[in-house]
């Protein structure tokens, strides 16, 4: 599962540079981490 994460998230990037994504994502994105820690 994780694996297929950072795959995602890799094509995201690749999509759109992480420079520009904005800081909300990564919020969610760590939300959503913690949470599927959880």
């Amino acid at each position: 599962m994780r694996s297929a994460r950072s795959r995602l998230l890799t094509g995201k990037n690749g999509n759109k540079p992480p420079e520009k994504l904005p800081r909300s994502h990564l919020i969610n994105f760590n939300r959503m981490h913690s949470y599927s820690a959880m």
